[in-house]
């Protein structure tokens, strides 16, 4: 199955993008699984084409949005688990953990 070609603006909105933003919305919009980008604010800053067809949601409904109000009951109850992980640093101790269990360091 062909891919479009990805057009400037197509994941975050306005059109003044930084080379940084530009290059994240391409590699956001290569993923093939829906992709969703909170910072540590909680406010929901990017989402991929497939996440935004899996929530139905078009560009203007969420950017800015807390990730509360965009998202329904099960989904904000892990987005707000693994913040909390982020936030802790446990998810960076996870991640070493499994590093080390797969790969001996």
């Amino acid at each position: 199955m062909g891919k479009r070609k990805l057009e400037k603006g197509d994941f975050v909105a306005g059109t003044d993008l930084s080379h940084e933003r530009e290059l994240t919305a391409n590699i956001a919009g290569s993923i093939a699984s829906g992709l969703i980008i909170i910072d540590l604010k909680g406010s929901v800053i990017m989402l991929n084409e497939n996440a935004r067809t899996l929530f139905k949601l078009r560009s203007t409904d969420y950017i800015g949005s807390a990730y509360g109000n965009v998202f329904p009951g099960k989904i904000r109850v892990v987005i707000d688990d693994f913040l909390k992980k982020v936030l802790s640093g446990s998810v960076h101790h996870e991640m070493k953990k499994d590093k080390h269990r797969r790969f001996g360091h």
